[in-house]
């Protein structure tokens, strides 16, 4: 057990730029494991040098104090539980080695106690491990009736690397606070207290069912934010999100363009190339063991098979996520269509990706996107197929604005009705999915 422990810090430290930053997703995945029939609420607190976080979600049981202890993890096997590696609670201990942990047992005790994986050797980390369980045994108390039932965290962050790690766990989390409370109904509210001020995600589920509305709260006032609400499609444990934002007053489409694209349903935050504009969630998916991805390559493996037949399912559903955006008259529907590259593809996802498993249902997506009125012209939205499109190739920094507005007068006046609104052709350009072009060297 200590050897696995040992390997497994030692693997983590090797490329901490990698697993540094999961610190807080793992955190948030063990509090959506124990979350109870209500949910649970997560808070994050950096005071001073002390980074704390905790829940309310059930109390431990004795087998998850000793997993945690004796194998990294609190995880025991436990149907429904998404951390399918067992040790992603490590991760943590790249904020620091030493842990203090708080929380109550199922029996009603409280205990503290700290937990040291700061070892050079795997007998001294075994000594530790002794230590902490006798820690922990001492620290056993009766909790009051009135005791405040969390489960609490708290890590030591004294040197910049560690607050370097911190920043970029933050950051994840204030990126995908809305999706995650949109994606998961276990996931009631996130509070991140730092430097006096408390940055509260807040959400509320319209009776339909199919948007979530979340708002965030800045010492207790509400802010406006970049992604207000999240549009969902269910089926068949596979959740499809079209994050939208405030546009004029009304609903518009958020360009998820830089957004992870695949959840489980914490963030796996390398999926940002995946090509697709919609984020798709399934709590089935089998994450790489950095959690960048999910593992689509051309290994015959039962997990690759799995998460393939996954993808597969959320791609025949586009067409009706499509339909429905289209439905509700959201502004900016173009950025349905806005896919990475498959040149970025290849470079950024090569590692857990397959790209030519993935080239014949994008195919089938851009054919449906072809034949969707989603571009907005002067005389209504109309489909790409039909359309024309200003694409201006010289990049260079002489191509002023001023040029390219020259470009789409010219443009509108040879088809007036077939050529994007003055707002959204630039987006156009961008995009380039359709061969009926109208290029300007």
């Amino acid at each position: 057990m200590a050897q696995d422990i040992f390997r497994e810090l030692t693997d983590l430290h090797a490329y901490i730029d990698v697993h540094g930053k999961r610190w807080i997703l793992e955190l948030i995945q063990n509090a959506l494991d124990v979350a109870r029939d209500g949910g649970v609420d997560i808070s994050v607190n950096m005071h001073g040098s002390i980074l704390t976080f905790s829940h309310n979600g059930r109390a431990f049981t004795e087998k998850e104090l000793i997993h945690l202890i004796y194998h990294g993890s609190t995880k025991v096997d436990e149907k429904g539980s998404s951390g399918k590696l067992g040790t992603g609670f490590l991760a943590t201990h790249l904020l620091s080695p030493e842990v203090t942990v708080k929380g109550c047992l199922c029996d009603q005790q409280k205990f503290e106690f700290t937990l040291d994986r700061e070892a050079n050797t795997v007998a001294e980390l075994t000594d530790k491990m002794r230590k902490t369980w006798n820690d922990l045994l001492k620290s056993l108390a009766v909790a009051g009736q009135d005791a405040e039932k969390l489960t609490v965290y708290e890590y030591k962050i004294d040197t910049p690397a560690k607050i370097g790690i911190y920043r970029q766990g933050l950051d994840i989390l204030r990126e995908t606070a809305p999706i995650l409370l949109g994606l998961d109904n276990r996931l009631n509210t996130i509070t991140v207290s730092q430097d006096g001020e408390t940055f509260k995600w807040i959400k509320t589920l319209r009776p339909d069912g199919g948007l979530v509305d979340v708002q965030l709260l800045h010492n207790g006032l509400i802010q406006n934010t970049d992604i207000c609400s999240i549009a969902i499609l269910t089926e068949n444990n596979i959740s499809i999100a079209v994050p939208l934002c405030r546009k004029n007053g009304k609903l518009a489409v958020f360009d998820t363009y830089d957004l992870p694209k695949l959840y489980y349903p914490l963030p796996l935050i390398g999926s940002a190339s995946f090509p697709s504009p919609f984020l798709i969630s399934n709590r089935d998916f089998i994450p790489t063991k950095d959690r960048e991805g999910i593992l689509l390559t051309t290994s015959m493996d039962r997990e690759v098979d799995t998460n393939k037949k996954l993808i597969g399912n959320a791609f025949a559903l586009f067409p009706k996520v499509i339909e429905n955006v289209c439905k509700s008259n959201y502004e900016d529907l173009h950025l349905v269509s806005k896919l990475h590259r498959m040149d970025e593809l290849e470079s950024r996802c090569s590692k857990w990706l397959d790209k030519n498993w993935t080239l014949p249902m994008v195919a089938r997506f851009i054919e449906t996107i072809r034949s969707t009125p989603i571009l907005m012209t002067n005389s209504g939205l109309k489909q790409p197929r039909t359309s024309k499109i200003p694409y201006f190739s010289d990049k260079s920094e002489t191509s002023t604005a001023q040029i390219i507005d020259m470009i789409w007068i010219l443009s509108t006046s040879l088809f007036p009705e077939s050529v994007p609104t003055k707002e959204s052709y630039q987006s156009w350009q961008e995009i380039r999915l359709f061969p009926k072009t109208v290029s300007f060297r």
